[in-house]
């Protein structure tokens, strides 16, 4: 959720390119949590972030009027490797923990039936 609001605040203005395109972009909410959630999957994240920071072909400060003209043509910006970079390790180590947490629970689960199988001395 922040990740998705941030992003569309650092990248709503940048231009298309080959991986930022009309499905894959940061211009609204529902989009950029769309983006995100197939960036988890390692989809072409690369790419993502190289147009994220693209800043040949672009218009730096876009106004209003040139917008409606000609298109979205905003530059990127360098933040963008921080941004993905950061968000690719936060979603590794949480695919990591959810690893842990089924292998604990299975091996916590075989060891009660196991206790169960082991019979009781009688004394």
């Amino acid at each position: 959720f922040i990740y998705g609001l941030l992003g569309v605040s650092l990248f709503a203005t940048v231009k298309y390119d080959e991986n930022l395109t009309d499905h894959a972009n940061f211009r609204s909410f529902g989009t950029a949590l769309l983006v995100l959630i197939r960036m988890t999957t390692g989809e072409s994240w690369n790419g993502i972030m190289a147009d994220a920071a693209n800043t040949d072909d672009c218009i730096d400060d876009q106004s209003y009027e040139s917008r409606e003209e000609i298109g979205i043509k905003g530059c990127g910006n360098y933040w963008s490797y921080m941004y993905f970079v950061s968000f690719q390790l936060i979603v590794a180590l949480v695919y990591i923990n959810l690893v842990v947490a089924v292998v604990l629970e299975g091996f916590s689960e075989s060891a009660k039936e196991a206790e169960c199988l082991i019979p009781v001395e009688m004394s």
